[in-house]
C-alpha cells in the first residue's frame, strides 16, 4: 500500500547523483562474562553488562554503512567492528544502528510549496530496510506513528519534530527487529547555522553516552531526541516570555501607565552619551500592534510544539508498554494464567509479583521500567510548560485587547 507514494516522492526526496556522506553511529550492550560479573563495574555501566559504541566522525561514515547493512558488521563485545555470523551473538542484549544523513536543501524557492530532501541515495535507503511509510512523513512535521509487522517481531516508530523551535536533528524513522534484537534508524540531521549552536550538536552525543547503561534498549534514541526538543521549547517560551513583558511595558508608557519613578529623573540623565536611561518613547500604535501579534503568533506556534511532545511521549510509553507484552509472548507461555497477569500489569501499571521479579531479572524490562519513568516525568513536564505558555497567551491577548481600545478611543 505505501510503495506506490514511495516511487511517487523519492525522485524529489533522494539524491540521485553521486554517494552523499553520512554519519554511522552504532550502540551496543552485552552480557558481561561470568568471570566479570562480580568485578566493581565503572560508572554508567550495567552489572552484568558491558556497553561499546562504533562512530564515524566528520561525515566519513559511508564505508561503515556499507559494512554494517551491506555485509553485516557489527561491534563486538571486545568493541571491535567486525564480521558477524549469521546468528544472533547469544551475549546480545541489544544493538541500536543509526545512519544520519543532512537535510538537503531546496533552492527552488520560485517552485510553491517545494520542500526540503534528504541526502540519501535511494538504494542507500532500501538498505536500512525501515518502513515502507518512511519517505511519506520525511515531509511532515510534529507527527507520529507506530507500527508493527503482521507477525509482531518488528515494531517500527516515526517521529517528525517541529520546526517551532526546530532541533538539530529533527526526523527519526526507525525499525526494531525482536528476534536480532537489533534497531535500525534513520535520523536526519537539520543543524542551521544560524539558529542553532555548535552545543546543540555535541549534546546529542553526549546525551547518547549517558545512557549508555540503557544503550540495550531500542527506545533510548527518541528519548534523547524529545529531550532535546523539550530543552529547546523551554528556552523558546522563555524567549516568547521576555517578548510579550516587552510589549506590556511599551503599552503602559502608550496607555501612560507607566509609574513616574521609572521614568527619566533629568533630561541629562536621559540623553547622556546617547542613553537613555532605559526609557525609550512610546511607540506608535501601528508598531505596538504589530509586535503584539508577532509574540501571538509564537505563542500559538509553541502550542503546537508542546501539545506535539505531550503525544509523541505518550507514543513512546505505548510503543514500549506493547514491546514488553510481545517479548513475553515469544519467550514465554502465554497461556500460564500467571503471566497473563503480568502483561496486563504492564499496560496496566500494576505492579505484581511476578511482574517485579522480571524487572529484577530480565535487563530489558530493568531498562524501560527506568526509562518509562523518565517519560512520565518528562509528560508532565510538558503539560507544566503548556500550562505556562498558555498564560503567555493570555497576556498577549490583553494587549492586543488594550492597544485596540486605545487605537479606537484615540
Amino acid at each position: 500500500m505505501f510503495y506506490y507514494d514511495t516511487d511517487a516522492l523519492e525522485s524529489d526526496i533522494l539524491v540521485h547523483e553521486g554517494a552523499p556522506k553520512l554519519t554511522y553511529h552504532e550502540y551496543a550492550a552485552f552480557t558481561r562474562p561470568r568471570i566479570q560479573q562480580f568485578q566493581p563495574t565503572s560508572a554508567g555501566s550495567s552489572a552484568g553488562e558491558v556497553s561499546r559504541c562504533a562512530l564515524s566522525e566528520d561525515w566519513e561514515g559511508r564505508g561503515m554503512f556499507e559494512l554494517a547493512l551491506r555485509q553485516n558488521h557489527a561491534v563486538d563485545r571486545d568493541g571491535e567492528f567486525v564480521l558477524q555470523g549469521d546468528h544472533v551473538h547469544p551475549a546480545l542484549r541489544g544493538r541500536v544502528r543509526q545512519v544520519i544523513a543532512r537535510r538537503r536543501l531546496n533552492y527552488s524557492s520560485d517552485e510553491k510549496g517545494a520542500l526540503d530532501g534528504l541526502n540519501l541515495t535511494r538504494a542507500d535507503y532500501e538498505a536500512l530496510k525501515l518502513h515502507p511509510s518512511t519517505i511519506q512523513y520525511l515531509r511532515r512535521t510534529t507527527t507520529e506513528s507506530t507500527f508493527w509487522d503482521q507477525r509482531h517481531e518488528k515494531l517500527s516508530i516515526i517521529l517528525c519534530f517541529s520546526t517551532e523551535p526546530r532541533p538539530a536533528y529533527d526526523f527519526m524513522s526507525f525499525t526494531y527487529s525482536i528476534p536480532d534484537r537489533t534497531a535500525t534508524m534513520l535520523l536526519r540531521q537539520s543543524y542551521d547555522p544560524h539558529i542553532h549552536d555548535v552545543d546543540d550538536l555535541e549534546q546529542y552525543g553526549e546525551r547518547m553516552q549517558a545512557c549508555k547503561p540503557h544503550w540495550a534498549h531500542p527506545l533510548v534514541t527518541p528519548v534523547v531526541l524529545l529531550q532535546m526538543q523539550f530543552l529547546l521549547s523551554e528556552r523558546a517560551v522563555a524567549e516568547n516570555e521576555k517578548d510579550i513583558s516587552k510589549v506590556e511595558q511599551d503599552v503602559e508608557r502608550m496607555a501612560g501607565f507607566e509609574t513616574i519613578d521609572s521614568r527619566p529623573k533629568s533630561r541629562s540623565n536621559s540623553t547622556s552619551s546617547g542613553a537613555t536611561g532605559g526609557y525609550s518613547h512610546p511607540k506608535r500604535p501601528t508598531e505596538l500592534m504589530k509586535n503584539a501579534h508577532d509574540a501571538f503568533k509564537k505563542s500559538i506556534k509553541l502550542l503546537d510544539t508542546i501539545t506535539w511532545m505531550d503525544r509523541a511521549v505518550g507514543v513512546i510509553l505505548r510503543a514500549g508498554d506493547e514491546l514488553e507484552e510481545v517479548r513475553y509472548e515469544s519467550e514465554n507461555d502465554i497461556d500460564s494464567p500467571d503471566l497473563q497477569g503480568a502483561l496486563i500489569s504492564a499496560s496496566g501499571r500494576t505492579v505484581t509479583g511476578l511482574a517485579r521479579a522480571r524487572i529484577i531479572e530480565d535487563p530489558m524490562s530493568a531498562h524501560w521500567h527506568e526509562i518509562r519513568q523518565y517519560l512520565e516525568s518528562l509528560q508532565q513536564l510538558c503539560k507544566s510548560l503548556e500550562t505556562e505558555r498558555h498564560m503567555l497567551e493570555v497576556r498577549c491577548k490583553s494587549q492586543i485587547d488594550i492597544v485596540s481600545l486605545l487605537c479606537s478611543n484615540g
